[in-house]
């Protein structure tokens, strides 16, 4: 890492700037001494312990990010100038000085996350966290590697908390739209008026991808999962009693003990009693040759339970079709089939009128979608594999309302 950085500022020294405005010669004095820093900070990455490798990736990520956004800037920049003279050069020139300085105020930005990296676990932060698992603390006793980031857990706005927890369902990687669709879908955003909450979700994201509790998967740069450490403490966090659905659910309509229910299944009958408590959300991730008709019956026999249910996602499904009773889930906003063998949708999802996204991507044998689809005015995206022949021939999306 050290050696590409070093070579991005032979690069920026190999640049003619003797007639550039000193703003923009500022600018690129500023980019220099960011990355000198980084260069002397980066040996010290090495020394992390195994609790913060996740950390140190994330940090990396968001660095590469930054570099390659900023030499495709300069290469830009160069491009032009090359072709240009007088005013268009000035102008030019005026453009550039403004997108170094966005990358000088991330530069920043990362530069102040280094301290995450190094920092040991001080006394104080296990005094005020350690050992209390009351109010908004996390009980982190024999896990004392875990203090300083669980203090940065502490001082996240709930809204940022909210979200932070709801992302820990998700062990692997996933990808920023989807975590999107599925938190606007949750009801997990504080909307703001005016504004989409889809751009909600997105500066949620950011805001933590900037504190280091998201990371960006290297190679994968529309995907994210949570950094180890912080995936840790909130499943610490759920397992002294904190409910995720509690910190979810602020609609009104819902009530405040429904709850999320992840199943993960590896090729036996699913026997999860759903009687207990209103169900908001359910997740069946398989991870062996799929979920047969037999397997799942205690779920579609417990539809009528599911009045409340927000979220619906089953993987792997190996039937022909749903059961028409999917129409009277009438609260449904995301109903997620991917990777089934379902061959046609029930008419009754025509009655799904709050869906907001519907995917059914790599469904092979799909013929087709009933008309009623199109009556759902809440639809925001209908994803599927563009490359099956299923008859589709189009991506519905709408305007968020």
């Amino acid at each position: 890492m050290a050696e590409g950085v070093k070579f991005f500022l032979q690069k920026l020294s190999s640049l003619k700037l003797q007639e550039a405005s000193p703003s923009l010669q500022d600018q690129i004095q500023k980019l220099k001494n960011r990355l000198e820093e980084i260069v002397s900070f980066s040996g010290d990455i090495g020394s992390t312990s195994k609790e913060e490798d996740g950390l140190v990736c994330n940090w990396l990520g968001n660095l590469i990010e930054t570099l390659l956004d900023a030499e495709n800037c300069i290469n830009e920049y160069v491009t032009k100038a090359r072709s240009q003279d007088g005013s268009d050069q000035a102008l030019s020139i005026v453009q550039f000085c403004g997108e170094l300085e966005k990358i000088n105020a991330r530069l920043a930005e990362i530069l102040c996350q280094r301290s995450q990296l190094i920092m040991p676990p001080t006394w104080e932060a296990k005094e005020e966290i350690g050992q209390s698992s009351s109010g908004d603390g996390v009980d982190v006793v024999g896990e004392e590697s875990l203090a300083p980031f669980a203090l940065n857990y502490r001082n996240l706005p709930s809204y940022l908390r909210s979200c932070l927890l709801y992302c820990s369902l998700f062990p692997e990687k996933i990808s920023r739209g989807r975590l999107v669709r599925l938190l606007v879908a949750e009801g997990v955003l504080q909307g703001r008026p005016g504004e989409i909450m889809e751009d909600i979700a997105e500066e949620n994201i950011k805001e933590l991808v900037g504190r280091g509790m998201l990371q960006v998967k290297i190679g994968f740069k529309n995907k994210v999962k949570v950094v180890d450490p912080y995936h840790k403490i909130c499943l610490l966090k759920i397992q002294q009693g904190d409910s995720i659905s509690q910190s979810l659910f602020s609609d009104s309509k819902f009530p405040q003990s429904s709850c999320i229910v992840v199943i993960h299944h590896h090729g036996e009958t699913i026997t999860t009693s759903f009687n207990d408590h209103p169900i908001g959300s359910l997740y069946v991730f398989s991870y062996n040759e799929g979920i047969f008709d037999n397997h799942w019956s205690c779920i579609t026999s417990a539809f009528h339970n599911f009045k409340f249910l927000r979220v619906l996602e089953i993987e792997d499904l190996k039937i022909k079709s749903l059961p028409e009773e999917i129409g009277d889930l009438i609260q449904l906003r995301y109903l997620g089939l991917k990777h089934s063998a379902l061959d046609e949708i029930p008419k009754s999802i025509g009655n799904l009128q709050n869906l907001q996204t519907l995917d059914i991507r790599w469904l092979k044998s799909l013929r087709g979608l009933p008309s009623g689809v199109l009556d759902l005015l809440h639809l925001r995206i209908k994803e599927f594999d563009s490359t099956q022949e299923t008859g589709i021939d189009g991506c519905i999306c709408r305007t968020c309302q």
